[in-house]
């Protein structure tokens, strides 16, 4: 598009930059608080780094294991050589909890809009690859290197692959899985 404004030498105009804020609330010209990028909410992404960091940092300096004498991580109490940060750490478990309210926040997110069958076909696909991925390989380690963890038969292993394992009475590959069956009631619900 060319034409004279004002005086001006016929140049093309430069193209229209229209800014339309996230939230129809936010005064014009100024960003939403609540604007995403992507469809992806970062002050989640953020909140989720803060709760795992809170959980590391528990079970390294924060749990009754490291707070006993010849513990493996410290070799004495923690209690005794950082008393500050075993006070904060012990409430480390807290970052959990926090996933949990995370998860069921994205989990109604992720279900708007959809009917139950493209919710739980998007869960599936999200999920299991993953899942199975991390199964196989826990499983190969635990044969590789025998005496770390017990081994479970080959049945567990199996029931395993479904994520109903806590729901059967089976003990998990991993035990960081532990919270997966309360992901899962979580979808049902």
């Amino acid at each position: 598009m060319t034409g004279r404004v004002a005086g001006r030498s016929k140049q093309p105009l430069p193209p229209l930059a229209v800014t339309v804020p996230s939230d129809p609330a936010a005064p014009a010209g100024r960003p939403s608080p609540r604007a995403r990028s992507g469809g992806r909410l970062y002050v989640i992404d953020c909140i989720r780094l803060l709760a795992a960091l809170m959980v590391a940092v528990h079970h390294y300096a924060g749990t009754w294991r490291a707070d006993r004498p010849g513990n493996p991580i410290w070799g004495r109490p923690v209690s005794e050589i950082m008393p500050t940060v075993f006070r904060f750490a012990s409430y480390g478990w807290i970052g959990v909890e926090i996933f949990f309210v995370i998860s069921g926040f994205v989990i109604c997110m992720s279900c708007w809009g959809r009917t139950p069958r493209q919710f739980f076909t998007s869960r599936v696909i999200r999920l299991y690859p993953a899942y199975w991925f991390a199964i196989v390989f826990t499983t190969a380690v635990l044969i590789a290197l025998p005496g770390v963890w017990d081994r479970l038969r080959t049945r567990d292993v199996l029931l395993n692959v479904t994520m109903l394992q806590s729901g059967s009475g089976v003990m998990n590959v991993d035990g960081v899985y532990w919270t997966l069956w309360s992901e899962l009631r979580f979808y049902l619900l």
